[in-house]
């Protein structure tokens, strides 16, 4: 079975040339992206520009721009290569400003919270952070790339442990980029000078290494970012072989999407980060193309100690109203009154307003988004074509 990909960010039409560089997901499905300015110097080479159009920018599932964060610079709130992103429970978004040598935390409105770490190799400071996680007490795991360590802060921002030194055996780093986290607090990273996955468990121990240097499957070139899903799977952006890869929880190579030559929907990708949602499917920053796709991975094979297992079923929606009611707005309304009916809903139903409600009201709101994006969308694009 061929996984699903769609595209749910285009930028490739921006008024000025924007890509995606880093994107985050949260449980509402709204994703979190860092963009930068781009020229192409020919081919499938890129080259980055102090162009900053929002350095931080915030989608709806319909690829909607919902808000725009950030501006060039080392003040609260601004940013100098931003990179990786990372959400905590609440909604706070955490920013890796790997030119700043720091880490900011922002609400989910984009104020600015707290900011950690400054230009020194010591305890609590870092040198081009890169890849951030969130473990289930709130301590923030950073990928501390030029110092080939990983660094972890407490959720008040003091520092609490470091792990590793530079080199390439167990435990250590060269150039630690992407970090995850799977359900039982293992960690994750994948080191773009060593070309490999490392797993480590909770207190830092090396438990698994897997890949090398290769265009073979279960072997990296250069590789950006990491994600694990609910049954453990590792997923690869494998940045310098321009696709992401499936490992199974033992680090057996199980599926390759993209390549230069071989893609997954006839485009050739340049994966440089990845994201995964609650239910598992991957989001990736596809730089070359200027989008964020959604890819919808197949069940695994069943060959990896019985963890691959189906997907959950989908719920019944909770409605069958047509998509310009679900809006509430008029059969033959235009784009604008669309957008602006769609930005209303947006507002009434995020989490921060049903909180207080309860779990029960929390869940049928977010059933109810759901509807919401996709009767959008469909309204969306029968104005376009009208």
């Amino acid at each position: 079975m061929a996984a699903l990909i769609s595209t749910v960010v285009d930028l490739s039409n921006a008024p000025a040339p924007i890509t995606p560089l880093h994107v985050a997901v949260d449980a509402r499905d709204m994703v979190y992206a860092v963009v930068a300015g781009v020229v192409r110097s020919g081919g499938n080479q890129l080259l980055l520009t102090p162009l900053r159009l929002g350095l931080i920018r915030q989608f709806a599932p319909s690829g909607l721009v919902m808000a725009t964060w950030g501006t060039r610079g080392s003040g609260p709130g601004e940013f100098l290569q931003p990179a990786g992103i990372a959400l905590d429970g609440e909604g706070n978004v955490y920013v890796a400003d790997s030119g700043n040598h720091r880490v900011q935390k922002l609400s989910p409105y984009g104020t600015v919270l707290a900011s950690w770490g400054s230009a020194a190799p010591g305890p609590g400071q870092l040198g081009q952070p890169w890849g951030v996680a969130l473990d289930r007490a709130g301590r923030l795991y950073v990928a501390d790339r030029s110092l080939h360590r990983i660094q972890i802060f407490a959720p008040d921002g003091r520092p609490a442990e470091h792990w590793g030194t530079r080199g390439s055996g167990p435990g250590e780093f060269l150039q630690p980029a992407g970090i995850a986290l799977d359900g039982e607090g293992n960690v994750y990273v994948v080191e773009s000078g060593n070309h490999r996955v490392q797993k480590l468990s909770p207190g830092g121990v090396p438990l698994a290494c897997w890949g090398a240097l290769g265009a073979e499957p279960g072997r990296f070139v250069a590789p950006e970012a990491v994600g694990v899903d609910r049954h453990g799977h590792v997923f690869v952006a494998d940045s310098g072989n321009q696709r992401v890869q499936r490992l199974s929880p033992a680090g057996v190579p199980l599926a390759v999407w993209g390549g230069p030559h071989d893609t997954a929907d006839g485009l050739p990708w340049l994966p440089s980060d990845l994201a995964l949602d609650r239910v598992g499917n991957v989001y990736i920053a596809d730089t070359l193309n200027a989008r964020v796709v959604r890819l919808v991975p197949p069940p695994a094979p069943r060959d990896d100690g019985g963890r691959g297992g189906p997907r959950p079923p989908t719920r019944t929606p909770l409605t069958t109203q047509p998509a310009h009611q679900v809006l509430g707005v008029s059969a033959g309304a235009s784009l604008a009154e669309i957008t602006s009916a769609y930005r209303r809903l947006a507002r009434q139903y995020h989490p921060d307003r049903v909180a207080d409600l309860g779990p029960e009201f929390s869940e049928l709101a977010e059933r109810r988004m759901k509807e919401i994006n996709a009767a959008y969308e469909v309204l969306r694009r029968r104005a376009q074509q009208a």
